[in-house]
């Protein structure tokens, strides 16, 4: 089984880290993929450059056993649709059970993905509940989703693809966006980023 969880990780902070490895440890597999978004197609762009984003990841994932990067968004040209992400692993990996990994806000906004019923052919999605996000409102997302949801973990790793299944961690309720505001604000945030990481923001004058 491959674990993706996706991302501009800018910056990448505790919050993702303790939930890549609960997910990791919940599926069960040796090893999970962080996925740092090259240029993000739903959002406005990243702060950071790819090269500082892809050094604090690397940074970050030095003593995060079962953590590794997959940078392949990173060198692709354009911008990074998660349907052509997916369906790259599933050329490289023809059988294996791939899943996905995404925020309830991220799925209540699935409808506006590139392609975003395609994903099922590629993928399956776990969603992680967040703070404050309620499920979508959207009639065709819902219908969509209706017949492929899952109560059973095991269902993801029988099949390779087209199950959806919630998964509730305790999330903490911090994001990239309010460390990029305290940093701006000049407020501390050392104790939500590795130390490698927070270092490495000073040194480069980020977010400021």
């Amino acid at each position: 089984m491959i674990a993706v969880f996706g991302g501009t990780f800018d910056p990448v902070h505790f919050a993702h880290l303790k939930m890549a490895q609960a997910v990791r440890v919940a599926l069960g597999v040796d090893e999970l993929r962080l996925l740092p978004c090259g240029r993000p197609p739903h959002r406005v762009p990243t702060e950071a450059s790819v090269e500082q984003r892809r050094s604090m990841l690397e940074m970050a994932l030095e003593d995060q056993p079962g953590l590794i990067m997959d940078d392949r968004e990173l060198s692709r040209p354009g911008p990074s649709y998660m349907v052509d992400t997916l369906a790259s692993m599933r050329q490289q990996y023809p059988a294996d059970p791939i899943v996905l990994i995404m925020g309830l806000d991220a799925l209540s906004a699935l409808h506006r993905w590139h392609h975003w019923q395609d994903l099922f052919q590629y993928a399956h999605i776990l969603v992680l509940g967040r703070p404050g996000y309620k499920a979508s409102e959207n009639k065709v997302l819902s219908s969509f989703l209706s017949s492929r949801w899952s109560q059973d973990l095991a269902d993801l790793s029988s099949h390779p693809s087209g199950r959806i299944i919630s998964l509730d961690l305790g999330l903490i309720d911090v994001s990239s966006t309010q460390i990029r505001d305290k940093i701006a604000h000049g407020e501390d945030v050392s104790t939500l980023l590795p130390q490698t990481v927070y270092e490495y923001i000073q040194a480069q004058g980020l977010y400021t």
